[in-house]
């Protein structure tokens, strides 16, 4: 009797840690710049790729509701499709697009805009 109580008093936590623990795995997305995401091949959910929009690649189709745009960081690009439209786009210094690459693009659930600062140093002019 006493070896069933400790088989569970240890067994019930291990198993607990060892579900939460999967789960968490499961859920954890990369953060890859483009060159590692088309080198590494990954193709998997929940990836997180940040680079910059080359402007003038950016589409939005009234049809089909998706923006499409060009995501770079230098060495390597990548397309990207948004359902919806990402505000200041055109603007932005840095851009995550979080979602599936299927081996061609990545089809993004969510993307994340990071704008420049509108707060700059003042210069002074010298007389």
């Amino acid at each position: 009797m006493k070896k069933d109580k400790l088989l569970v008093i240890v067994a019930l936590p291990t198993i607990f840690v060892a579900l939460i623990a999967g789960v968490f795995t499961a859920n954890v997305s990369p953060y890859v710049s483009v060159t590692q995401l088309i080198t590494q091949n990954m193709t998997q959910r929940n990836i997180q790729v940040y680079g910059q929009v080359i402007v003038d690649t950016i589409y939005f189709d009234k049809n089909t509701g998706i923006e499409t745009f060009v995501l770079t960081d230098g060495n390597s690009t990548i397309t990207v499709n948004y359902r919806g439209i990402v505000n200041n786009l055109s603007n932005s210094t840095e851009v995550v697009a979080i979602g599936i690459y299927d081996g061609k693009i990545i089809k993004a659930e969510r993307v994340l805009v990071k704008c420049p600062s509108k707060y700059e140093a003042a210069t002074t002019k010298e007389a």
